[in-house]
């Protein structure tokens, strides 16, 4: 067991955790390399990306294929041969959430996507390739409203 300090859930007790080392660092935390990336259960489309170099540095992540059918991974070679992968199926790309009280409000960047390589923990942050993505994508369609 390995105990992770986390800035939302504390002390956590963790078995078998994830450890991720980004060879190209999140834009802004430029000082911080290795990370866990933590499962959530419920909501299971989430995961928490918790700095093991800051406890008070965290962010939850999805998968942009999980709501949006037409997304594609699209980044520039350099920063995926930083990687060092042998098949893309061993790549996981996340966006990064902004979280809101209102579900409507949730955005994700999916123009900065979190690309882990699933077998070797390496991971960047890079920039689409896909110019129409944004940093602020809505998660779900506003609710329509009945009038």
């Amino acid at each position: 067991m390995k105990t992770i300090k986390t800035r939302d859930f504390g002390d956590i007790e963790v078995s078998n955790v994830f450890e991720v080392t980004f060879k190209k660092p999140i834009f802004g935390f430029e000082q911080l390399k290795t990370f866990y990336l933590i499962p959530l259960t419920d909501p299971e489309q989430f995961t928490v990306l918790q700095s093991a170099e800051d406890e008070n540095v965290a962010f939850t992540l999805t998968r942009p294929a999980f709501f949006l059918s037409d997304y594609v991974l699209d980044i520039n070679d350099d920063d995926a041969s930083l990687l060092e992968f042998e098949d893309h199926q061993d790549l996981f790309d996340f966006a990064i959430l902004t979280l809101s009280d209102k579900i409507e409000d949730i955005t994700m960047n999916i123009l900065g996507p979190i690309v882990i390589n699933m077998k070797n923990g390496y991971a960047v942050q890079s920039i689409s390739n896909c110019s129409h993505y944004t940093t602020k994508c809505c998660l779900v369609s506003a609710p329509v409203e009945s009038h």
